[in-house]
This record gives C-alpha cells, sequence and structure tokens, in this order.
C-alpha cells in the first residue's frame, strides 16, 4: 500500500527557461560590458533576470575554473534555494571559453589576500585568524574567527566578514558540509591559523569523516519500548540539492521479541527477511534515492530515502512493496526539501 502526498513539480521553472533563452542573445553582449567600462550595468542586467527565477538567490560573477569566468547563482545556505539554483544550471547551456555557471560560490582563494569595506571601515582580509575545532561526533568543525578590527565593529558587520572569509576559503558547499558553530572573537584565540589555513584542514578532515558510515542509536521511545536505529553520518544534505521527497518506507513484522529488552524487535528470522527486502529495494533504486536512516521499534521498520519529487523512486518503491513477506509494507511520500523528517536522528553531540 503507498500512501503518497503528490507535491508540486520541481522542474525548472518558465522563469529559468525565459533566463537561459535570454542568455542565448545577451551572452557576447554581456562579455564585452564585464570586460569594458560598463560592468555594473552587466551585473544589474543579470540580478534583475535571476531575481526572476528565484528571488533568494544571489548573484556573483567571479573568476572561472573552465572558463574566464563564472555566473554564480547563491541560495545562501537555504536548501530550497540551493535547488532552484541547481536546477538553473542544469537546464542552462555547458561552459564555454568565456561562461560558466555554477548553483553555489567557489572558493576564492585570491580574495584572502585583498581588502574588504564594511561600513566605513576597510578590512585587511590576510589579518583574519581562525581558532577550528574539530568535532567528531557531529563531523563539523566549531570555528572561532578573529579580526584586529572587529573589537571597532558591530557584531552583524563581525558575522558577515567571518562568513565571507570562510566562503572565500572553501566555498559555500564544503561551509555547508564541514562547518558547524561559527562565533567571532575580539580577541586573538591562543591557537591561530590563517584563513587559507582552512582548505588543507578541511582536506584532512574529509578523509577522516569520508565514506558511507552508520551511526547506531539506540534508546526507549515515549511509551518504553526500545528503539533500534541508524542513521547515515556523516550525511550532507548539499551533495543531494534535488532530493526533495522523503520517502518513509514502513515495514511491519507480527512476530519479534514479545517481551524483555528486545521486545517489539524483529528476530533472526524476521531480521534476515527485512534485510533481504532492503537490499533488494535498494538494489532496485539504485542513483534514485539516497538511504539516509532506518528505525525499529514496536513491531515495524520505518526505513527513510529521499529522492527527487519529479523522479521514478516513489512508483518504482510503490511497485516493489509487494514482495515483502512479513507484513503489508507501506510507502509514504512528503516534500521535505530541508530534510525536517530526519532532525531527531541526527547526532548532536
Amino acid at each position: 500500500m503507498a500512501w503518497l502526498r503528490k507535491p508540486a513539480g520541481r522542474k525548472p521553472s518558465d522563469a529559468a527557461q525565459d533566463f537561459w533563452a535570454w542568455w542565448s542573445t545577451a551572452h557576447d553582449e554581456m562579455a564585452q560590458m564585464v570586460d569594458g567600462a560598463d560592468p555594473s550595468r552587466a551585473l544589474a542586467e543579470l540580478a534583475a533576470r535571476l531575481e526572476r527565477v528565484d528571488p533568494r538567490l544571489t548573484l556573483s560573477l567571479v573568476p572561472g575554473r573552465r572558463a574566464r569566468r563564472a555566473v554564480v547563482a547563491s541560495g545562501g545556505g537555504d536548501p530550497e534555494a540551493r535547488a532552484t539554483a541547481e536546477r538553473w544550471v542544469r537546464c542552462g547551456p555547458a561552459a564555454d571559453e568565456v561562461w560558466e555557471y555554477l548553483p553555489a560560490r567557489p572558493p576564492n582563494p585570491a580574495a584572502l589576500s585583498g581588502e574588504l569595506t564594511v561600513g566605513d571601515r576597510t578590512v585587511d582580509v590576510a589579518r583574519t585568524v581562525v581558532a577550528a575545532r574539530a568535532d567528531d561526533a557531529t563531523c563539523r568543525l566549531d570555528l572561532a574567527v578573529h579580526h584586529p578590527a572587529f573589537p571597532d565593529l558591530p557584531h552583524q558587520a563581525r558575522i558577515q566578514v567571518a562568513a565571507l572569509v570562510l566562503d572565500w576559503a572553501l566555498g559555500e558547499d564544503d561551509v555547508q558540509r564541514w562547518v558547524g558553530p561559527v562565533r567571532t572573537l575580539e580577541v586573538p584565540p591562543l591557537d591561530p591559523v590563517p584563513a587559507s589555513g582552512l582548505t588543507p584542514l578541511v582536506g584532512q578532515l574529509r578523509e577522516r569523516w569520508g565514506g558511507q558510515r552508520w551511526a547506531v542509536l539506540e534508546g526507549l521511545d515515549n511509551r518504553g519500548r526500545p528503539v533500534a536505529a541508524a542513521v547515515r553520518h556523516p550525511l550532507h544534505q548539499v551533495d543531494y540539492p534535488l532530493f526533495d521527497l522523503h520517502l518513509a518506507v514502513v515495514l511491519p513484522f507480527t512476530g519479534g521479541h514479545e517481551s524483555g529488552p528486545s521486545a517489539g524487535l524483529p528476530d533472526e528470522v524476521e531480521q534476515g527477511d527485512l534485510q533481504a527486502f532492503q537490499l533488494n529495494l535498494l538494489d532496485h533504486l539504485d542513483g534514485m534515492v539516497v538511504p539516509v536512516a532506518q528505525e525499529t521499534a514496536g513491531g515495524r521498520r520505518v526505513l527513510h530515502l529521499y529522492g527527487e519529487s519529479t523522479g521514478p523512486a516513489a512508483a518504482r518503491i510503490e511497485a516493489l512493496l509487494g514482495g515483502y513477506r512479513c507484513g503489508t509494507a507501506a510507502l509514504i511520500a512528503t516534500p521535505d526539501p530541508r530534510w525536517e523528517a530526519i532532525t531527531h536522528l541526527r547526532p548532536t553531540s
């Protein structure tokens, strides 16, 4: 049985298609304006066109990785806006020698040796230092950012400087992946590193925390019954920007342990049946979903998957539910672009 709450379509919007239709005729003119004496006019035109795609997107032009320059549409850390930017890029043209197109701000190491104007102050970015603590429980960096100008800047300005420096050092997506709490310091930390030092540090942590690992969680539900759960950790939503549909596959079982510390959990036979169904399900969904967690309690297991709302994953799951042997399986599909359905399973400390 499938309970499917069908979300609205998430295909590239008409405004995105209109943007690229305009761009196909304005491509060369925009390059000439940026290279010539009127770059501000080009930026204003591009920003206005991008605002029609999604007003949450912020435009910037930066040096390209494969082209001379890149047009960047940043969602500013908002998962829904990030998905819009991703679709905007995917329905656009391929990069050429002049332009490429990015859905998030890339690293910009050159900016770390430049200057930044904040209010009426000019800040020498190179004097920014950072104290970093790697948190193995959350697989994120806790950061404290200091600049000698911070004592003379208001709180919001300090936050702005810190955010820009982190984006320049790591790029917007890696900030989302690896950076946890950020605070600013008015006095230098004891063991400071230059902001540019974050790049090799994150490279080391990517090896330390990378790969597909699962954290095992055990506890009691609100009725005092044992709960066994596993969650993929670390889990980076930014790696799956278009996966905005939560797919909860509910697998009941009628036997299992009736009492004791394993009450409501599957016995050995049922565990084998559950595992066989899960493996077959995921084999048929390869590339369509990302499995993020599972919970088992009270005679049922819930598999938490995410897929694209416009993709075939929900229909494919529905077609496979009849192969489950321990009971009547169900699918509950719910729009969840912020991945809030699994918040209670994410390690916090």
